[in-house]
């Protein structure tokens, strides 16, 4: 067991590595700089300043390498749109609206996918299964800016139910926990679809159906509390 943990953490860390090199080269490969300035470009000497101030002067190794010490000591440098805060000040600010908006998506989305597949598994094959079915495939496929872009246009400008912007309202959360929630909610209930269909052909169901148990019980005490855990 000792082995296995290990094995997966030291994969979980070059999995780390790899991507973080990844992502860093992929920044320096996009043209310009942070300190380009097309209409009022800064002079070679204040550049010069700005670039050995932050160590973008260095070779690149060596800026990955400070890079990645500096993120392994919480140190993730300062926004350049809010140069007054670090970037671990300006999460510490923001986390809390996404702990509460996460939360209140997954509160969202998960009732109403198990809601959905379990609806769409004892209709199978039938109109409501491919309306489920075709409703979680969107849900999966359409980006959540593109769902909130559709909320904003219906519940904003089109009947002016919710406001377009704020947090200080529960009713502020509803159209950001949809849209951020629609995709687990499709893919839950594509799971949960599938998870029961292969329960509900298993010999145990089929024997608690010849000793005459009602099909509610069944499917509350049988399918899903085996469904739940696959």
């Amino acid at each position: 067991m000792a082995r296995y943990l290990l094995g997966r953490l030291v994969g979980i860390v070059i999995v780390f590595v790899v991507v973080s090199m990844v992502v860093f080269l992929l920044m320096h490969s996009i043209p310009g700089g942070p300190f380009d300035e097309d209409k009022m470009p800064l002079p070679p000497a204040a550049k010069a300043n700005f670039l050995r101030k932050y160590g973008l002067d260095k070779p690149l190794p060596e800026q990955y390498v400070r890079y990645m010490w500096a993120a392994v000591h919480g140190d993730f440098g300062i926004p350049f749109q809010s140069p007054t805060e670090t970037v671990g000040e300006l999460i510490a600010r923001t986390w809390p609206v996404s702990i509460k908006l996460g939360t209140v998506a997954l509160a969202f989305a998960i009732p109403l996918g198990l809601l959905l597949g379990t609806v769409a598994a004892k209709n199978q094959n039938g109109p409501i299964d491919y309306l489920a079915t075709s409703a979680s495939t969107i849900g999966l496929a359409v980006p959540n800016f593109v769902i909130a872009v559709w909320l904003l246009l219906l519940l904003s400008a089109q009947f002016k139910l919710l406001p377009t912007g704020g947090w200080g309202h529960w009713y502020n959360y509803i159209m950001p926990a949809i849209a951020l929630g629609v995709a687990p909610m499709s893919l839950i209930a594509r799971y949960t679809r599938t998870s029961i269909l292969e329960v509900s052909r298993s010999d145990f169901i089929r024997t608690a159906r010849s000793k005459g148990l009602g099909e509610s019980t069944i499917v509350s005490r049988h399918i899903m509390r085996n469904a739940l855990i696959r």
